[in-house]
């Protein structure tokens, strides 16, 4: 069974007796029957039973009653209104109260006003709302609270989940208008999961925009997703990328553009819908990073420097940054880079076989600096500016003699009528050079 399915099995069941209604911890603040009808501004023979259970109350309830309030400040742990007789909160209903678990049967909508919220700044271990249609009033934000359902909820207002800390579970799966300011703006350094409907995925404006800030503080596992394949695997990496919010971090992308996250053994399989600059794994020991679909456009400075034995495949990256792969081994026998335009000291003192690289124009830098293993074939049919500068002749440094350049024939005369200095170096190291 899985974690969402097992919370959400937890639900309460009215007692044989007529029992529906628990509030814990307010026997002395609320001592008889006729104080109960009172709180909740109903007729004292709509209690036909009133208990006090040690520091508890015990009751049945059988009328409704709105706008619950009274509760800010004190002592409560629980409210169970099991029977569903509780139809809406008030604003500052249980305000800076710390209690281990609230549940309305029968609550369809929760208010507020213009500073406050029927949970605001509470700290509540798991609420329970499965009638709740709209989150309402301009500040509902809980302090806290580790576990959140909902099945019904659609619409939150301005700075619902403003700042709220802890949250482990967010169950939501009709939510559909989050346009509301800050309303998903939970406190960052968290490691909780958020159950979506993928129909949020389409949002734009202020929506998207409180996805994407969501998105960075929890988990996001969309509902109704249709898995159509797995797209990135990173290979020998889930000891350190152990969720979908590491991953996301790393990538500098919100986590709602990562629908699908295995781990598979060492390895992470995952689907990434949006486009990123690949980083953060130099010194990994990662055995592979492989883009199926490509999403990755760049791949950063010092992204992968270090990372040992490598076998990789981003076949949409337009440019790699300083010192990329920087003692880095690139195990595959060719790599092919089909949209890639320019290498800024990439591969420096890595090792590359062949390099297939159609439309690159420029190699700065150091770019293969003793990375060039025998036999490769480096085939750059477009590449126009190239070397550190025209005195400097280590791009290609150490290059093996085996080794074959397929570059543009404007490079055979490019240093004042010169070979350029750089294929120069190559063709004094025993290169064979093809101009085309």
């Amino acid at each position: 069974m899985s974690f969402r399915s097992n919370i959400l099995g937890q639900h309460k069941a009215v007692t044989a007796d007529g029992v529906n209604t628990y509030i814990g911890n307010m026997a002395t603040a609320i001592p008889t029957k006729t104080d109960l009808a009172t709180q909740l501004g109903i007729p004292e023979m709509n209690i036909p039973i009133f208990n006090i259970v040690g520091s508890d109350i015990e009751a049945e309830v059988n009328a409704d009653y709105n706008y619950l309030n009274g509760f800010a400040s004190t002592a409560i742990t629980h409210y169970r209104d099991l029977g569903g007789f509780c139809k809406s909160l008030s604003a500052s209903t249980f305000q800076l109260c710390v209690m281990t678990d609230v549940y309305f049967a029968g609550a369809t909508i929760t208010s507020g006003d213009a500073t406050n919220g029927p949970f605001r700044e509470a700290v509540i271990g798991q609420a329970d709302f499965p009638e709740l249609v709209i989150a309402g009033g301009s500040m509902w934000k809980f302090g806290e609270v580790q576990i959140f359902n909902a099945e019904k909820l659609t619409t939150l207002s301005i700075s619902s989940f403003y700042g709220t800390k802890n949250v482990q579970v967010f169950n939501t799966p009709l939510l559909n208008d989050i346009s509301a300011s800050l309303c998903l703006g939970l406190s960052a350094g968290y490691t909780g999961v958020a159950y979506l409907p993928y129909a949020l995925y389409s949002s734009t404006g202020a929506s998207l925009t409180n996805l994407i800030e969501f998105g960075t503080r929890i988990g996001v596992e969309w509902l109704n997703y249709t898995t159509i394949g797995n797209n990135t695997t990173i290979g020998t990496s889930s000891s350190f990328i152990t969720n979908k919010q590491v991953l996301g971090a790393k990538l500098s992308i919100s986590t709602i553009y990562i629908p699908e996250f295995i781990i598979n053994g060492t390895d992470i399989e995952t689907r990434i819908i949006k486009t990123y600059t690949a980083g953060g794994f130099g010194v990994a020991a990662i055995t592979s990073f492989l883009d199926y679909d490509g999403k990755c456009i760049a791949l950063a400075s010092n992204g992968f420097y270090g990372a040992g034995d490598i076998t990789i495949n981003f076949p949409a990256v337009t440019s790699i940054g300083v010192q990329c792969f920087r003692n880095a081994n690139i195990l595959n026998a060719q790599t092919d880079f089909p949209e890639l335009l320019s290498v800024n000291d990439g591969f420096k003192f890595g090792s590359i076989g062949s390099v297939d690289a159609p439309k690159l124009t420029t190699l700065i830098g150091f770019a293969f600096y003793n990375a060039i293993r025998a036999g490769a074939i480096l085939n750059f049919p477009l590449l126009a500016t190239i070397g550190a500068s025209t005195i400097s002749n280590g791009v290609f440094n150490a290059i093996a003699a085996t080794a074959t350049l397929n570059v543009p024939i404007a490079l055979q005369t490019a240093d004042a009528g010169a070979e350029e200095g750089d294929i120069a170096y190559c063709r004094g190291r025993g290169c064979t050079i093809n101009y085309v």
